[in-house]
């Protein structure tokens, strides 16, 4: 066979292809990235959508009321973390499929406190809890943990409180949080919450209990594009922008107030 006129790639030749390679691969993973990111905003949004169902489905057997904002334990009336998504199983059997939003499904590194809050990327979680004898029985057989959070308003409450919500079927019901991606099982918003200053990321960002004005940055978490998610009342589900979290209707009484990008220095 005669190979005299053929001939090898010279390493030249060779460089420039790879170079060529990637430059491609620098060009397509950001596209790939935000592929991936819609991709796990649209199964988040399912999860809600879901939870937002089992709520309707709930509050239809009781008499349009919704759940206890608390219950008598070993004499006390306390609350029980994450207890929401076991006073929903009845209704939505894919409870442990639907804890959490794909892009916070590592579990919480928090150490510093017993909530175990999660972040951008972590779900919060608590270990199995030791119950009363006389409670319910899901307390002793649960495990807690999960990156969505409960807004606190909706419940029945155990003294009377005209802030909240209590009822699933009123009319309006448009624009009211039920469940939010979050760094804890539940959140109570105040319209005087204040603005962070500065991204937040990891547990330790959040203030245990929400103290000082910061029960809404647990769900102010930049999980999806400058944005977090939520299901509502009226049984949607959508992104609300970061700066608009001050403008929902969390309870009764909040004051709505209208933010802007602009309004936060590290989101521009």
């Amino acid at each position: 066979m005669d190979v005299a006129g053929k001939r090898g790639f010279t390493l030249i030749e060779l460089l420039v292809v790879v170079a060529i390679i990637a430059l491609l691969i620098a060009i397509l993973m950001p596209a790939l990235q935000r592929a991936k990111e819609q991709a796990r905003a649209v199964i988040c949004l399912h999860n809600l959508r879901q939870w937002g169902l089992a709520t309707s489905q709930y509050a239809t057997e009781f008499d349009g009321i919704l759940w206890p904002e608390s219950y008598p334990l070993g004499g006390d009336v306390q609350t029980v973390p994450g207890d929401w998504m076991e006073m929903l199983r009845p209704y939505y059997k894919d409870v442990d499929k639907s804890r959490v939003c794909p892009s916070a499904s590592r579990p919480s590194v928090d150490d510093q406190s017993t909530e175990m809050r999660g972040g951008i990327r972590h779900a919060w979680g608590r270990p199995r809890q030791a119950s009363d004898p006389s409670s319910r029985d899901f307390i002793s057989k649960a495990d807690f943990w999960g990156s969505y959070g409960m807004n606190r308003w909706i419940t029945d409450p155990v003294e009377k409180d005209q802030r909240y919500w209590k009822y699933a079927f009123e009319r309006n019901t448009e624009g009211i949080p039920v469940f939010v991606d979050c760094i804890h099982w539940h959140l109570r918003p105040q319209d005087t919450d204040r603005l962070p200053s500065q991204p937040l990321v990891v547990f330790s960002d959040f203030p245990e209990n929400g103290q000082g004005g910061t029960q809404i940055w647990r769900t102010f978490l930049e999980r999806h594009n400058h944005a977090t998610q939520a299901s509502f009342l009226d049984g949607s589900a959508r992104k609300i922008p970061l700066w608009d979290l001050w403008n929902q209707r969390w309870h009764r009484q909040f004051r709505r107030q209208e933010y802007h990008r602009s309004d936060f220095a590290f989101l521009r």
